[in-house]
This record gives C-alpha cells, structure tokens and sequence, in this order.
C-alpha cells in the first residue's frame, strides 16, 4: 500500500490508475472533498485545472469536481461534479475532462 497523501485535508481515496501510473481519486481539502490526479509523484486539485468555473456555460453556475472517478491512457478523466449557483443544492452531474496539447 502506497500513502499517496491529500490535498490538504484528513484523508483521501484512489479510484483508479492508468498504464501511465497516474492516479485519480477525491481527496479531503480545507474547504471539502475535491477530485485530484496524482501525476510524477505530486497530487493536484482537479479544479485548478478548469478554464472557467462555467464549464460548458452551466445555466447552473459553475461546477465543483468532487471525486474523479477514471482515467484512460489518454489521460481523459471521468469525475463528478456537484454544481449550484451561490451556495445552493445544485445538480450532481458526470463530466469527461480532455487534457489540452501543451
């Protein structure tokens, strides 16, 4: 077994792995549970990585990953989002992450 540590909170999980040995999950942050990836050894809150809060201009608000679920050799990743306008209960959605060519 491997601590892969959190992104500042009391615990986290993996849920899955790719060829590539990245690694995807939700782990506990100062602020709630957020979806991370675990790439060259260093875990990164999923939702630094958004573009805009608005993904796909969600009439909803703005979207929150919460547990990153899949990983594909791609580096596509399937999570969860929670999504709410102004701290409301929003709606729980599935959403595909494409990584972008650097």
């Amino acid at each position: 077994m491997i601590d892969l540590g959190t992104l500042g909170g009391t615990s986290s999980e993996a849920r899955a792995v790719n060829d590539a040995g990245q690694v995807v999950g939700w782990s506990l942050t100062g602020r709630g549970q957020s979806a991370f990836v675990l790439s060259d050894g260093a875990m990164h809150d999923l939702n630094g990585y958004l573009a805009s809060p608005l993904l796909g201009g969600s009439p909803y608000g703005f979207y929150l990953l919460r547990n990153a679920r899949g990983i594909n050799a791609s580096g596509q990743i399937v999570a969860d989002a929670c999504c709410g306008l102004g701290g409301l209960p929003g709606l729980d959605v599935v959403v595909l992450l494409t990584p972008l060519a650097r």
